[in-house]
């Protein structure tokens, strides 16, 4: 059986949308830090569009200060999580989207994946493994296991 590599960003969520509607979840954009408050931070996306990103979806690990990942004037990648119509609101993370959401999922299709932890009633198996760079700033990438 042959595993699919799957990419949880593609080069065309790149491009800088142009409106509030071109915004979709899960498309990546570049921005630029414009302030930093104590629950996160507000980003820049070009085209008079901001993005805030919470501090708990500011990386993988646990944050305890925005201070400590960001300052004012950084360049970053971040990925739509949420946009609200009606409130204007446009929600970010610095966290990529899985590969394969739950609700993608199908069940008659086979997924590679090693198993985490065993219990009376199953098995916990990861199917998405995140690989990451050493900086949180970098950009990084969701592979589908190669192997079982």
């Amino acid at each position: 059986m042959s595993a699919d590599v799957i990419e949880a960003t593609t080069e065309e969520t790149t491009t800088a949308p142009t409106s509030f509607a071109d915004l979709k979840p899960k498309m990546q954009l570049g921005g630029t830090v414009k302030r930093l408050e104590l629950y996160g931070a507000f980003i820049d996306l070009g085209q008079g569009l901001t993005g805030l990103i919470h501090v708990s979806k500011l990386g993988g690990e646990q944050v305890n200060r925005v201070s400590d990942v960001l300052k004012e004037g950084d360049e970053v990648m971040v990925w739509v999580e949420k946009v609200d119509p009606e409130r204007q609101q446009i929600m970010l993370t610095m966290v990529p989207p899985l590969a394969v959401d739950w609700t993608e999922l199908q069940t008659d299709r086979p997924y590679s994946g090693k198993v985490t932890r065993l219990e009376n009633f199953g098995a916990f198996v990861n199917i998405c493994l995140l690989y990451t760079s050493p900086s949180p700033r970098d950009r990084t990438r969701s592979r589908m296991p190669s192997s079982a």
